[in-house]
């Protein structure tokens, strides 16, 4: 192997990761957020990494596979950041009343 082949290799590996940690993260948010409130967190970094791990997708193989799930993920977590607002919101409101 030359070393542009190797470079371009390792890119992609490293761009791969990108998009399996952001697709991880977006989907474990909501079932983390309903069994121990903990979805926040990974919601958070999986909305982190969406906008790179799709800049990383296009104008691969796999782009319109990958873009979906990477999507997908990224629609979980907004749906649970949004349950975290709305849990939060009802906590405040029953403990002022």
């Amino acid at each position: 192997m030359t070393p542009q082949m190797l470079e371009t290799r390792q890119e992609r590996i490293i761009n791969r990761r990108r998009v399996i940690w952001a697709t991880r993260l977006g989907f474990s948010s909501l079932p983390l957020f309903f069994l121990a409130g903990l979805g926040v967190l990974p919601a958070v970094a999986a909305l982190v990494l969406a906008p790179r791990a799709l800049d990383d997708i296009r104008g691969g193989p796999s782009a319109f596979t990958d873009s979906g799930m990477v999507q997908a993920a990224s629609d979980c977590a907004v749906v649970t950041l949004i349950l975290a607002g709305i849990a939060l919101a009802t906590i405040f409101v029953v403990i002022l009343l």
